[in-house]
């Protein structure tokens, strides 16, 4: 007897259950990372992590369908721009647990850290990012296409320690284009911030959904800020929350 499948034409874009994807549906590598465990030099295994994002994004393989699992309670601090850098295309950061058991990166030491993001089609999610110094110009600096920001948070550490902008996309025309920002948060009380995302060029087709922002920035805080002059095309922005002072 021949047993047919409810799903002939199997899963294009993979199988998630709870927002997380079933792994073995994945063809590249996988890797895990864990402070608490962890030691950069292992074997990368769920037994034997590495310690930093960065050092396993190094592990992997460009557009081979690499993913990088973060284990809950993860805690690092990154220091200076490109502290972390995702410059191995096609590979997808996911971190673990809920709420204050996600992955935590705090951008530490200056204005100018950063999560530079030059690689194409790069994935992050369920993440927290803190800014551990006062106006740091962006958490993720965005220059390669196909970005994807899914359900991270962005935090000020404490008082008079914030981001200017969550995300800041490339200083070069369309160089950034394609990017996706579902169900992030981003809360700051605090006045110098200008807005949940930068775009200091020319990008089209972005899309921005489903994101929580509360700022108290100067003057109107905004869901994207474009330089004068530059353009947004093709751009999808729906089903946001955006509240300022």
């Amino acid at each position: 007897m021949t047993h047919m499948t409810n799903y002939p034409q199997g899963f294009p874009n993979g199988v998630s259950l709870r927002g997380m994807p079933v792994l073995n549906a994945y063809g590249g590598n996988l890797w895990w990372v864990s402070s608490t465990r962890g030691g950069d030099g292992n074997k990368g295994t769920r037994e034997r992590p590495f310690a930093t994002l960065d050092y396993a994004i190094g592990r992997c393989t460009a557009n081979n369908g690499d993913v990088i699992m973060v284990l809950p309670d993860h805690a690092e601090t990154i220091t200076g721009a490109g502290g972390i850098t995702a410059d191995i295309a096609g590979i997808t950061i996911i971190g673990m647990g809920n709420y204050n058991q996600r992955p935590r990166f705090l951008m530490d030491a200056g204005t100018t850290v950063s999560f530079l993001v030059s690689a194409a089609d790069v994935t992050v999610q369920n993440c927290v990012f803190a800014s551990g110094h006062a106006d740091v110009v962006t958490c993720f600096d965005v220059t390669g296409k196909g970005f994807s920001s899914l359900q991270n948070e962005f935090v000020d550490n404490v008082v008079d320690e914030n981001f200017k902008s969550a995300i800041k996309f490339s200083s070069t025309a369309n160089t950034s284009d394609g990017a996706i920002v579902i169900g992030n948060r981003f809360v700051t009380p605090d006045a110098a911030t200008l807005g949940f995302i930068l775009a200091v060029d020319d990008i089209r087709d972005l899309v921005v959904q489903h994101n929580f922002v509360v700022s108290e920035g100067t003057g109107l805080a905004t869901m994207i800020t474009c330089t004068t002059g530059k353009d947004l095309q093709f751009v999808d922005v729906r089903w946001n929350f955006l509240s300022s002072k």
